[in-house]
């Protein structure tokens, strides 16, 4: 058995001849997932087979692996003269097929929408409701409303940019509508297209959007800061990446922290499926101060079925939001837009993310180059896949670098991509002294963009892992290894020592959310006892209805939740806190620790009304803050019976202690 070492010697002889790319369809989608698991923790969020792959929109549907030649039978791109001021096209209609499925998104909690256009929905509307409401429409979302004959809301939205078509043709074809907002640039025309043609291997159809043909399809991008540093990626993926425009410095967070990983590094890299038996080697090249990085790889051990089209000897290099691979074997090159920067330097010791959570698991031991290593360990949530990663760090040696001494990362655990199976990195002969010119091994070839057409891939999340979370998992910081928690330090500074807000005065506030089929909320902050009371009414009677306080604006999940099930057949009403960890049923768990006062159900006069009083810091997660802004999430049910709320059943808002 050659070392890793040896084997990656052998490795770059077996790359020394370049070679001029053609492009090859597929192949993109191959390595993407071949190099999943040793690329990047959060690979899930962008990469094919994902739900996860942007920030805003929600682009995964069931793919299937077929590879189904997409071939185009799309509407007709409006005349120049008809298009409006805000980019949209008079005159398209688009088709309502077998009906629309609304869902959560389960990254960002807010809401997604496909419509079934193929002859298989309309021909037999029930397998539309049942792929929307039982199969559920998306991986990982499990409340889908199904209406059979109404159109996504988002075809009459001001920001709607266009859809992605699946299957397009063919008797199973999907649409999925995207939203392209103003100052995101990852809802940008030229990144959902990039998402939807390359990573899902749709076809984007911007007809009648803000994304239809012409220049002025992507004037609505606004403007990007991209140099500054330090920022992360929206929504979940921040968890792990930097931001596509970003980069990282001193200045960032815990980056002078001995367990944040150099600016600049390099190491060898072994990495092995776990479930696949397959084992590769290769060497990685991180340069955060410039949003890049390169890792080289070769399968050297198990069944090379496992390599998706057999690709098993490439390069890629991500540089901000371009990643290029080359497929040395076979020397084709290609590249295409990804929604998320490199991974950042501290990804696995705080808990920024939404949703995310940093815990610390203490010193330990490690099977490493073949004895026994002690180290100490950190691992970290993927939301949405209820897994998480690990990672262990050296603690016999330091690590002299141009940063002062850090702890090298020795090995990373991480769930796999769909289909491939969990992984284990391991890294060996750290550095952090390399030529820029690595960088540039790709330049000169015939890196040409990913086209849509011929992907397939994987629609599950990775259902064979082994690390899924536990109960147990809580956050945990480490005391002792010098690291800053700012996100903490602000919620502490918040809460106050619970004590009375010695600032605040009384407030009040009312909020119509919704004339037609009413509903009113109504609060007052009390500070002499820094209690706030909440009167949360409904015209929808005779079904549950709850308020939630989210760590994250119109976040369903992390919350605390006020939660009130109507009593049947004269039992009593249920009225409780609970906790929402998970956007799931599942996750909507009992929490007595919160403490509620006044709690009542009242139904009169054709209204039902949730009146409930609760001190500020009221032993949750949420510690309300009256000199500040307030987020809320509300639910309303459709039966009494505590269950998924419909299309319509959801909504956030800000409150600021003043009159609405």
């Amino acid at each position: 058995m050659y070392s890793p070492q040896a084997m990656f010697h052998h490795y770059k002889r077996a790359m020394a001849a370049s070679a001029r790319a053609a492009l090859l369809l597929g192949s993109l989608l191959a390595l993407l997932s071949l190099e999943a698991a040793a690329m990047c923790p959060y690979h899930m969020l962008w990469m094919e087979g994902s739900p996860m792959k942007l920030p805003d929109e929600q682009i995964a549907q069931h793919s299937t692996a077929r590879g189904v030649q997409f071939h185009r039978t799309l509407l007709q791109n409006g005349a120049p003269e008809n298009r409006q001021a805000d980019g949209k096209v008079e005159g398209v209609e688009f088709p309502i097929g077998g009906g629309s499925c609304a869902y959560t998104n389960p990254m960002t909690q807010g809401r997604s929408c496909i419509q079934f256009t193929g002859e298989l929905w309309a021909n037999a509307p029930g397998r539309a409701e049942k792929r929307c409401t039982v199969e559920g429409p998306s991986p990982g979302a499990t409340d889908g409303e199904y209406a059979a004959e109404a159109l996504c809301e988002a075809f009459s939205d001001a920001d709607f940019a266009g859809v992605c078509v699946l299957d397009a043709g063919e008797a199973e074809e999907v649409r999925t509508t995207f939203l392209s907002r103003v100052g995101e640039p990852a809802s940008s025309c030229e990144q959902l297209k990039a998402v939807c043609e390359t990573f899902v291997g749709g076809i984007f159809d911007g007809q009648g959007g803000k994304c239809g043909a012409g220049p002025a399809a992507d004037t609505d991008r606004g403007p990007v800061n991209t140099s500054a540093p330090c920022q992360l990626s929206p929504g979940i993926a921040g968890g792990g990446h930097m931001h596509i425009d970003s980069h990282w410095d001193s200045t960032c967070e815990n980056q002078e922290n001995e367990y944040a990983q150099p600016l600049r590094w390099a190491a060898d890299i072994e990495t092995v499926l776990i479930q696949k038996g397959s084992r590769t080697v290769g060497r990685i090249y991180y340069d955060i101060a410039n949003n890049r990085k390169r890792q080289d790889w070769l399968h050297v051990e198990g069944n090379e079925a496992s390599l998706l089209f057999g690709i098993k000897n490439a390069t890629a290099v991500h540089v901000h939001g371009e990643l290029s691979i080359m497929d040395w074997d076979k020397g084709v090159c290609i590249k295409t837009k990804v929604p998320v920067g490199n991974l950042r330097s501290n990804w696995v010791l705080d808990s920024y993310g939404a949703g995310t959570v940093s815990q610390y698991l203490g010193p330990g031991y490690i099977l490493y180059n073949g004895a026994f290593r002690h180290v100490r360990q950190w691992r970290k949530t993927e939301p949405l896949e209820n897994a998480f990663m690990v990672q262990s760090y050296d603690e016999e040696q330091e690590w002299e670098t141009p940063e002062g001494m850090k702890r090298r990362p020795l090995l990373r655990e991480t769930p796999g991509s769909p289909g491939q199976g969990d992984a284990i990195d391991i890294f060996y002969n750290h550095t952090t002294e390399f030529e820029d010119s690595v960088f540039d091994i790709l330049d000169g070839l015939d890196c040409r963009a990913m086209e849509g057409g011929g992907g397939g891939g994987f629609g599950e999340l990775n259902t064979n892992s082994t690390f899924h979370i536990d109960s147990s998992f809580v956050r945990v910081d480490c005391d002792d290894c010098g690291l800053v928690y700012s996100d903490k330090e602000a919620e502490d500074n918040v809460a106050d020592a619970k004590a009375p807000k010695g600032n605040a005065t009384y407030l009040n506030g009312t909020e119509v959310i919704r004339q037609e089929g009413l509903l009113e909320l109504t609060w007052e902050y009390f500070p002499d006892s820094d209690t706030f009371s909440f009167n949360f009414k409904s015209e929808v009677t005779g079904s549950w209805l709850a308020l939630a306080f989210p760590k994250f604006s119109c976040a369903m999940v992390p919350a605390d939740a006020v939660v009130a099930v109507p009593g049947d057949d004269g039992s009593e009403d249920d009225i409780s806190p609970y906790k929402m960890e998970v956007a799931a049923l599942s996750g909507v768990v009992l929490d007595n620790g919160q403490v509620l006062e006044d709690a009542t159900l009242t139904k009169a006069d054709g209204m039902q009304e949730l009146s409930f009083s609760r001190k500020a810091d009221n032993g949750g997660e949420s510690v309300l803050n009256p000199l500040a802004p307030i987020d809320l999430t509300w639910a309303i049910g459709s039966d009494m019976a505590l269950g998924y709320h419909g299309a319509d059943g959801r909504g956030c808002l800000t409150i600021n202690g003043v009159e609405s």
